[in-house]
């Protein structure tokens, strides 16, 4: 029984052309909408402009100007729910396994396969949103005296 196509719209940032670009074929021909950044700024500049929703920020943690997690920080600050997928193969000598654990929304590390790089998107795009760690909390509304 063939799969049922994807759907949804990923932002995917990745500094490494040539990664980015297997990986945005992968996600495209599977059926998602794919809006590629190669930095952090390009990406923020890209999710203030879109129009629709984006479902899922996938970005690498490690990348020139700004690093993934201060894209999730600031992405998060606009939208608190979005799902972001971290992927580096040098997190791990950077961040410690706690503040990845605490502070993002999930993680995968490269060199990956690409069936447990699927299973990760779409284990997150099937997911109901879920406010991140890092993500600001709105106070609740006054109450009535």
């Amino acid at each position: 029984m063939a799969e049922t196509p994807a759907r949804g719209t990923i932002l995917l940032v990745e500094d490494e052309e040539g990664v980015r670009a297997v990986l945005a074929e992968l996600l495209t021909g599977l059926g998602f909408t794919v809006l590629e950044a190669g930095n952090g700024v390009e990406a923020v500049d890209i999710a203030t402009r879109q129009a629709g929703a984006i479902d899922l920020v996938v970005t690498d943690m490690v990348m020139p100007e700004m690093s993934g997690q201060e894209l999730g920080r600031t992405l998060a600050q606009k939208w608190p729910d979005l799902r972001i997928l971290y992927m580096s193969a040098f997190a791990s000598n950077i961040y410690s396994p706690s503040a990845l654990a605490n502070a993002l929304a999930d993680f995968i590390s490269k060199p990956f396969g690409l069936d447990d790089f699927l299973a990760k998107v779409r284990g997150l795009m099937e997911a109901p949103p879920r406010r991140r760690a890092d993500a600001p909390v709105s106070a609740p509304p006054p109450r009535p005296v």
